[in-house]
């Protein structure tokens, strides 16, 4: 079954969803998991009487860890994420995470050491969401009025300014160095 963003459900349509676990909730009869990629979030809910297999396979999705699911989007009122629940047929439990070093108090040098876990958070997801419109808009500005990008060399033959510490890496058999720009492509 081919995997379908969480933003492009469609109600009552059998699919596969696949994303991180951002919140698990293990109640007396029902099991609700949050499920987000990066088109958005949905809550799974999983009924326990009548499906108990499939409830003790989510439980085991810790958070951060990576579940697919199989089944069908259907509208709810009662639930609070845009009024919509997945209800599946089928768990896979992809991978399961290690508990995160992270917390809502951790200072940037642990966040910037745990960086690939720290940019997974919604309000760093959205700052490189934006960056990425940002770029665009200048982007498509600077094409409609008729300026060329033009992306120079990163790795250089030699270092381009003396006395500074430049990054050297073995490129083949010889020494290259990282050119000292800002690395983004140039408008003529």
């Amino acid at each position: 079954m081919k995997r379908i963003l969480i933003a492009d459900l469609k109600e009552n349509e059998k699919c596969k969803i696949s994303g991180f676990v951002e919140k698990l909730r293990d109640t007396r009869y029902m099991v609700f998991v949050v499920l987000r990629d990066i088109s958005g979030k949905i809550q799974v809910s999983i009924d326990k009487t009548n499906q108990p297999e499939l409830a003790e396979i989510a439980v085991k999705g810790v958070m951060g860890s990576c579940v697919s699911f199989e089944g069908n989007m259907v509208k709810n009122e009662f639930v609070k994420l845009g009024g919509v629940e997945f209800l599946p047929e089928k768990v896979v439990i992809e991978t399961i995470a290690d508990p995160s070093p992270l917390t809502s108090e951790s200072l940037i040098d642990q966040r910037l050491d745990y960086r690939w876990l720290d940019i997974r958070n919604e309000k760093n997801e959205f700052l490189f969401q934006f960056q990425s419109y940002l770029i665009n808009a200048m982007r498509e500005y600077l094409i409609n009025n008729k300026f060329i990008e033009i992306h120079t060399p990163k790795f250089i033959s030699t270092a381009s300014e003396s006395g500074a510490d430049v990054f050297e890496v073995k490129y083949f058999d010889r020494k290259a160095y990282l050119a000292q720009t800002d690395g983004n492509g140039c408008w003529a």
